[in-house]
């Protein structure tokens, strides 16, 4: 079976504490309620593309542990495919504390087993890699998104970037031969920024642009994305909703861009304004998984706004 997309990266728990307010430096403060979810960047990615349709793998690694079995029976019952997930016996599955005020705003320590779980270059499957028609990575390891883009480019399988400000400090260089080999980059505005050293968003975009992807998306929260390509530049506003949590909310935009611009061949504005409509709707539930929608929900939520997609 061809897959849709593959997504290489992350996978983890979040444990999150829902406050009124962030609290002050040596500040205690109750919580309104503490959840476990899964999470991480890629995680949230393949499970918000399956919740869409897509048929979708994922590729990283979680420990011999109860969490690395909750995480894996999540995406059994999201139906993404977890053949290429390594069971790690020596560590454990990361276990990321989150912190999310009344506004949806939220804060994160991220334990390192995240960056020790993900694959390393020898790991990966070419084969399983060309049954895919994108991959999808956060280069959470650079080396081993670098590896998996050149056997994306043998073997005729789109590439797409998920840029955080993380990883550019990690190891520069890496990601610029990366970008090199990206069809598709999607950076937060602090990865944009930090990569260049341009505050200014657009500069910033149009500089990542030169290294070789075809087109930059940077998400700006609230304010949706900024579409950049070698013909035009265009802001494409979010959608405006009362925010419970925007954890992952990135990973959801990116789930709605690649199903827009890849799958169904949308130009990257039209994707962009797919991609701003999962995020809104995934932002109306707490964790970064629990609230990502179904296209029956895509329609209604762009119905009652009088916008249609042709979904």
């Amino acid at each position: 079976m061809r897959l849709d997309v593959i997504g290489l990266g992350e996978v983890c728990i979040d444990w999150v504490a829902f406050v009124e307010r962030f609290p002050e430096p040596d500040e205690k403060i109750y919580s309104i309620r503490m959840e476990k979810f899964p999470g991480g960047v890629i995680a949230n990615f393949c499970v918000g593309a399956a919740r869409l349709g897509l048929r979708v793998g994922f590729m990283g690694g979680v420990g011999r542990d109860p969490e690395g079995e909750f995480l894996l029976k999540n995406f059994q019952e999201n139906g993404v495919d977890y053949s290429h997930t390594k069971v790690r016996g020596d560590r454990g599955s990361a276990v990321n504390m989150l912190v999310v005020n009344r506004e949806g705003q939220k804060t994160a320590v991220i334990d390192p087993n995240l960056y020790n779980n993900a694959l390393d270059p020898d790991e990966l499957d070419e084969e399983y890699i060309a049954s895919s028609r994108c991959i999808h990575t956060s280069a959470i390891k650079p080396r081993t998104a670098e590896e998996a883009f050149r056997i994306a480019g043998r073997r005729g399988v789109v590439t797409s970037v998920d840029l955080e400000k993380q990883v550019v400090e990690t190891d520069p260089e890496t990601v610029r031969r990366i970008l090199s080999m990206t069809n598709i980059l999607i950076p937060n505005k602090m990865g944009a920024r930090r990569f260049t050293g341009k505050e200014d968003l657009v500069e910033a975009g149009r500089t990542l642009l030169s290294y070789g992807p075809e087109v930059v998306v940077i998400t700006v929260g609230e304010d949706g994305a900024i579409v950049i390509t070698r013909e035009a530049v265009e802001r494409v506003p979010a959608y405006r909703v009362k925010a419970v949590d925007a954890t992952g909310a990135g990973d959801a935009f990116a789930a709605g861009f690649i199903y827009g611009y890849v799958v169904r061949g949308w130009d990257p504005y039209k994707s962009a304004r797919m991609g701003n409509a999962v995020a809104a709707i995934k932002c109306l539930s707490p964790g970064a998984q629990t609230g990502l929608p179904t296209i029956d929900k895509v329609r209604e939520f762009l119905g009652e706004r009088g916008e249609d997609l042709g979904i």
